[in-house]
């Protein structure tokens, strides 16, 4: 049997495509069946930038922590990491930024991970086999956010799902799949972790099937995803005396902020209360609600640079 080659796209400024494409690449280079010809990311990665800001967001997150008790600021991702460093321990493998014509003898297999933008069809001829890897359970949580929405509906469980590709949004033929169960307690970022592992250990099973050209699963309700318009209706609320503070904590949990009248916010700290208790306090349809320390921190902040612009 011929090795066949792998092309490899991948979002490498998210830790998810970080972590699945390291995975990967070290899963492909050691398989006797495989070769790994190149490793393709959306844009160039400013690795030292990325991780200084990394850095200072976990000593702000901490600082705040420890001074005001308010979690919302602490970092759950772990550090990024160097493609170009990888590259080097992945002998004969180019490393591309954007998706530019390739010119090869044969077509390869794409292993898409974790890449947010759309492949035109045009695109997908190029190879023989499109493999996609996507952070939710079809055909239930197609689309982006898909940990997010999964969170939201208060689901027992959040999966994801190693696909073929056609010209749907992640609708083509399952070829591996997994879930992780959630806790009522669980962050958005503790599911995105655990699954991300899980979709880890399969790998060798996904390469397998890749090698046997395996024709997957076929989905079913084709049409079902999660839009970026049902998106914005939940986060974008123009008058939160709609919306109660459980409804809040519960939008909170899954999509990290939300725009309240003209104020975000990214915690509630504590209510109802049947009188305003502070000058920042939220009027919701069950009472006032005071946010978070950090949102208060960041409102007066935000007030006080304007009122300097108009002395100005």
């Amino acid at each position: 049997m011929s090795m066949r080659d792998i092309v490899i796209i991948t979002d490498w400024s998210h830790w998810v495509g970080q972590t699945l494409t390291r995975q990967l690449a070290l899963a492909i280079q050691a398989h006797p069946d495989l070769h790994l010809s190149s490793i393709v990311q959306a844009e160039p990665q400013h690795f030292w930038r990325q991780r200084l800001g990394h850095t200072m967001k976990w000593m702000v997150g901490e600082l705040v922590y420890f001074c005001l008790a308010d979690a919302s600021l602490r970092v759950q991702t772990p550090a990024p990491t160097s493609l170009t460093h990888l590259a080097r321990h992945l002998p004969g493998v180019r490393v591309r930024t954007g998706l530019n014509p390739m010119h090869t003898k044969n077509k390869p297999v794409l292993l898409s991970v974790f890449w947010k933008q759309r492949l035109a069809p045009e695109y997908l001829q190029r190879f023989s086999l499109c493999i996609n890897y996507h952070n939710g359970a079809v055909p239930d949580y197609r689309g982006l956010r898909a940990t997010a929405w999964s969170l939201y509906h208060g689901a027992a469980t959040s999966g994801f799902t190693w696909h073929h590709m056609d010209q749907g949004l992640d609708t083509g033929p399952v070829l591996a799949s997994g879930a992780v169960p959630v806790q009522p307690q669980s962050t958005l970022t503790e599911v995105e972790r655990a699954k991300t592992k899980a979709a880890v250990a399969v790998v060798p099973e996904l390469l397998t099937l890749l090698v046997q050209a395996a024709p997957g699963s076929p989905q079913t309700q084709r049409d079902k995803y999660n839009k970026l318009s049902d998106l914005s209706k939940l986060v974008d609320i123009d008058n939160p005396k709609t919306i109660d503070g459980v409804e809040v904590r519960r939008r909170l949990r899954a999509f990290g902020r939300l725009r309240l009248g003209n104020v975000w916010i990214s915690s509630l700290r504590s209510g109802p209360h049947s009188t305003s208790k502070s000058r920042w306090a939220l009027q919701l349809a069950d009472g006032y609600w005071l946010p978070g320390r950090c949102d208060v921190l960041r409102a007066t902040w935000s007030k006080w640079r304007t009122n300097l612009r108009i002395r100005r």
